[in-house]
């Protein structure tokens, strides 16, 4: 070969592309990291888009949540508003004023009953209070001033007139059985005779008057009507 030949040799070489395994090496490492890098991007648009989608959402179910209570809420006033007036509409709201009127008069008539019974109760204590004061008195004095005093003090500012009659009663039987004082008794009987009492009442106060004079031996009083 001439050495022409052989330099025109040479110089192809030269011109030719040598394979360098180094190059190829650090084109796929940024090959690599720009194909990561795309990856990263894209998730990270991926997941906030996913979060704009899931706060929209969330308030739309909010909005129709609030939509339905509001709208509960309407239709529980105007259910309410409907029930009051079909109980208090026009004439039905007199019919609670008597129905109304009719319970306070039970539990008046109610209280008074009750109110006569504790009377009762008390006079029976105070009954009994003043005949053992009585014969306590008695037998230190021969008789019981202070506690008829007392008695009879209460017995008129008893104010429930079926007890008054009753203390009434008692109050005839025992002065006239210890001390025979038809006097007195019937002092008291006349101070508290005319009290507005019922028919019935009245027949139980002539009875009193009558067993006085009885056990008195006063027979034209016995024999007389009663009059109040």
């Amino acid at each position: 070969m001439s050495e022409l030949g052989s330099n025109q040799g040479q110089d192809e070489n030269k011109n030719t592309t040598v394979f360098d395994s180094a190059n190829l090496a650090e084109k796929q490492k940024a090959e690599h990291f720009t194909n990561v890098e795309g990856s990263e991007a894209r998730a990270k648009a991926a997941e906030r888009q996913a979060e704009a989608l899931k706060k929209k959402a969330e308030a739309a179910h909010a909005g129709e949540i609030k939509k339905a209570a509001k709208q509960a809420n309407k239709e529980a006033g105007g259910s309410k508003g409907g029930i009051l007036n079909v109980m208090f509409g026009g004439w039905r709201k007199w019919a609670w004023v008597a129905v109304l009127i009719i319970a306070l008069s039970v539990c008046v008539f109610v209280y008074y009953l009750s109110t006569g019974t504790i009377s009762e109760q008390q006079a029976d204590k105070k009954a009994e209070s003043f005949k053992e004061s009585c014969s306590i008195e008695d037998a230190e004095s021969s008789y019981c001033f202070e506690a008829l005093d007392d008695f009879e003090n209460y017995i008129s500012n008893e104010g429930n007139l079926d007890t008054k009659i009753k203390l009434l009663k008692e109050y005839e039987e025992y002065v006239m059985l210890e001390y025979g004082d038809a006097g007195r008794v019937e002092a008291f009987l006349d101070k508290n005779k005319n009290n507005g009492y019922s028919d019935e009442n009245k027949q139980a106060l002539c009875k009193i008057y009558k067993d006085m004079y009885y056990k008195a031996d006063n027979w034209e009083g016995y024999f007389n009507d009663c009059e109040f």
